[in-house]
Order: structure tokens, then C-alpha cells, then sequence
């Protein structure tokens, strides 16, 4: 997903993502209708790369829940609802993801993964 940030709260996101560097220039061909843009992204180092980091529970959630929101196809969502998550001991950040999702209609982060 693009979304459109103004650039006096790019402070708030590199503070947000204190890891990472920010790419301004970076290139994305949008799925839905074929058309490349140019976009403000945040790229983790080589050495923060790795193949056995698993994303939080929560933070997956929210790429779930958006996900569906924005009304991706269903093997997309089955396919990150699939993703290996570790379960963040930091019961804080669980709380603060169940409250946004809250706010968009959804129960909470089980749910969000899990769904009956």
C-alpha cells in the first residue's frame, strides 16, 4: 500500500525507524494497476537481514488487517496469515496493536490471525 505522508512528519518516522534508512527515491510497480511509482520507503541494513527473524504477532496483525482492509486477494492474506511470528513478551505493544485494530473494526490480534 502507498499512502501519501507530507514531509515535515519524515522526522517522526525515521525516529519510528531507528534501524533503518530511508530510501526517497525508491521505485514500486503498484499491482492493481500496472503503473510504477516513485516512493519514500525504509530499508533495513545487510546485516539486520536475515531469514530467521520472524515479524511480532501483533506487527504481522497489522499487515493482515490491512491486508484485508485494502481488500487483498485472499491467497495474499492466507499467505502473510501464514508467516511464522514470534509472540512479543512486551504485553504494551500487544495492547497498542489491539486498540488500532479495534479502531478499524477488527477484535484483536488473535483474531486478526486466526479467524473461526
Amino acid at each position: 500500500m502507498i499512502y501519501e505522508v507530507s514531509r515535515r512528519e519524515l522526522g517522526s518516522l525515521d525516529s519510528a525507524e531507528p534501524n533503518y534508512y530511508r530510501e526517497d527515491g525508491f521505485q514500486v510497480t503498484v499491482a492493481s494497476t500496472g503503473v510504477c511509482e516513485t516512493v519514500t520507503t525504509y530499508i533495513a541494513p545487510t546485516e539486520h537481514r536475515s531469514s530467521e527473524i520472524k515479524p511480532f504477532d501483533w506487527y504481522l496483525a497489522l499487515i493482515v488487517a490491512g491486508a484485508m482492509e485494502h481488500r487483498f486477494p485472499s491467497t495474499v492474506i492466507a499467505a502473510y496469515r501464514g508467516t511464522a511470528a514470534w509472540v512479543d513478551e512486551e504485553k504494551r505493544r500487544k495492547l497498542e496493536a489491539d486498540s488500532l485494530l479495534q479502531e478499524s473494526g477488527f477484535a484483536s490480534v488473535e483474531q486478526v490471525l486466526e479467524p473461526k
